[in-house]
Parts: C-alpha cells; sequence; structure tokens
C-alpha cells in the first residue's frame, strides 16, 4: 500500500518538527522495528456488540475490549446497528517512540457475496471515550482520507484511512483497543444472513494496514515492522449480522482467532463501487498538501545538520 505508506510517513516527517531528526531518520528507516517482531501477530477484526469497548481518555490507561462476538440479529426488514472494528495485541511502544505502537490504519469493509448489506450513516475514529488512537497520540493532529468522505456511504465498498501524528505517548503502552465504530442501517435490506470482510483498499496491495509508530506496516511481510495480522471477520465466521432470522451458531457467541497466524486476505467487494487507484490518490494528495510546509521544513533542517 505504498500510496497510504507514503503519507503516512509524510506525517511523520512533520512529526519530526518536535522530535530529533536523527531519531526521525532511524523511524523513516525501519531501525529498531525487529523488537515488535518478537511477539506474536497482532488481531484485526470486527466486534458485533460494542459493549466494554471504552477508553479512559485520561492518555495514562490502556483502553479495553469486552467480549468479542461474532453477530448480532435485527428482525425483519432490517434497522440499525453499531459495531466496532477493533485491534489487540499491539507491541508496546517503546522508551524511544519509534518502535510498536500504532500511528494510523487503512482497510475496506467488504460482503462476501458483494451484496448491499446497508448504508453506513457515521464512523468515528477519534472519540477520547472510544477510540485508541486518540489514546496514544494525545498531542497529535489527526487526518480522515476514508472514502466516500462523509455519511451516508453504500456497504460492502466504504474504505477507512485514518492517521495521527505527533508526540508518541509510550508510558503505559497502549495495545487494544477500536480503531473505528460504524453505525449502519439496514433498513429495508432483505431478510438473511450478512458477512462482513475486512481487506486491504482495492489497488493498493493485498494487506489491510495497521501502521507502527515507525511507519511500518505490521500486516505487509515486506516491511521492518511485519509481525502477521490475524482478520477475524466472514471467513472466520465472525462479523455477521443475520436480519430476520437467528444468528449461526447463537447469539453472544465469540469471536476466537484462527489457527494460524499472520494471516492477511484481499477485500471481497464483488459487485461494489470500491474506490481506484486514482480515487485514492486524489485523497493521498489532499493529505500530502497538508504536511507539504512542515516536511519541507523538516528536510531543510536535515540538510543543514547533515
Amino acid at each position: 500500500m505504498k500510496g497510504i505508506r507514503n503519507t503516512l510517513r509524510l506525517a511523520v516527517a512533520a512529526a519530526g518538527l518536535i522530535a530529533p531528526l536523527l531519531l526521525l531518520a532511524s523511524r523513516l528507516s525501519g531501525g529498531g522495528e525487529s523488537l515488535a517482531q518478537a511477539q506474536g501477530p497482532i488481531t484485526i477484526g470486527f466486534d458485533m456488540n460494542t459493549a466494554g469497548n471504552t477508553c479512559p481518555g485520561d492518555g495514562v490507561t490502556d483502553c479495553t475490549l469486552g467480549p468479542i462476538d461474532a453477530c448480532v440479529e435485527l428482525p425483519s426488514g432490517g434497522g440499525a446497528v453499531t459495531i466496532d472494528v477493533f485491534v489487540k495485541d499491539l507491541p508496546p511502544t517503546s522508551g524511544d517512540g519509534w518502535i510498536g505502537g500504532i500511528v494510523g490504519f487503512a482497510y475496506t469493509v467488504g460482503e462476501t457475496m458483494g451484496r448491499a448489506v446497508g448504508t453506513l450513516t457515521a464512523w468515528t475514529h477519534d472519540d477520547p471515550a472510544t477510540n485508541l488512537l486518540v489514546q496514544e497520540m494525545p498531542r497529535g493532529s489527526s487526518g480522515d482520507f476514508s472514502h466516500p468522505p462523509a455519511p451516508p456511504a453504500p456497504l460492502p465498498g466504504w474504505f477507512a484511512f485514518f492517521f495521527n501524528y505527533g508526540e508518541v505517548e509510550y508510558d503505559p503502552p497502549f495495545t487494544r483497543g477500536v480503531l473505528s465504530r460504524l453505525q449502519i442501517d439496514t433498513t429495508g435490506t432483505a431478510d438473511g444472513v450478512y458477512g462482513l470482510t475486512l481487506g486491504p483498499v482495492p489497488g493498493e496491495g493485498s494487506y489491510v494496514e495497521v501502521t507502527s509508530s515507525g511507519g511500518n506496516s505490521y500486516c505487509d511481510p515486506a516491511t521492518p515492522a511485519y509481525v502477521g495480522c490475524d482478520i477475524l471477520d466472514t471467513y472466520d465466521d465472525c462479523g455477521l449480522i443475520a436480519i430476520g432470522q437467528p444468528c449461526p451458531g447463537g447469539l453472544n457467541r465469540p469471536c476466537a482467532p484462527p489457527a494460524v497466524g499472520g494471516v492477511a486476505r484481499l477485500a471481497d467487494v464483488s459487485g461494489s463501487s470500491g474506490p481506484n487507484r486514482t480515487a485514492l490518490a486524489g485523497l493521498a494528495a489532499a493529505g500530502l498538501l497538508a504536511f507539504a510546509a512542515g516536511a519541507w521544513y523538516a528536510k531543510r533542517r536535515w540538510l543543514r545538520r547533515a
């Protein structure tokens, strides 16, 4: 996901205005990321019941995740439902703030058969009481380049692209929490079981993107921070919306990680109007414009010290 990763790394470069430039060079080159590789894979997935998924918002206490529910039931004719996209088992951020942690993410929401499950009516990426990213970087600023950029958005086919930049909070570490809280209106959707998937942004590679404090992907084997990413979605019998019928296996059924770690899958967005590389490039260009001045200044200071 070169377009996304380059935008995230430019955000890191802008953040270098408030951090030592030599450490910035180490961060961008992936130096020290081998410490993150000492642990097992991280887990990203859907929780179909948001109860227990909270953050204190104090910049000190790690977020909590309740039981990960595999399915939610709605009456015949559909209705509104709120679900979470979560991450857990992140490597702790190191004492210098350049290893582990999280500064951004990107993914597409698909559906196994490409059927329209409903409309995304709202999403939250930066609520201190809910979302992980603003806990670890409380003094940062955020950029949300999700597409479509504002609700309503059709499902499947919407993608999330969010990053934060600034001074990383590393003591204590933040290792789990909600990436996105999604509100979906399924009113009028035919009865049946719909299975949501998590995958990469179309045209931008083969992996969901969860980016470490060093600006590298945990999910892409080609990056220094790679630990592997377990995806909990419909392929693991999770991320299910049952309309007008019971959940397969029953309601409140827990969603467990797969037996084999480090799995990353292509998004299944058949029949959807997913964004293409041109659309993503336009969004990334907006991010580049937002940080151009800071990046130019950081580069100028670096050249003077070289």
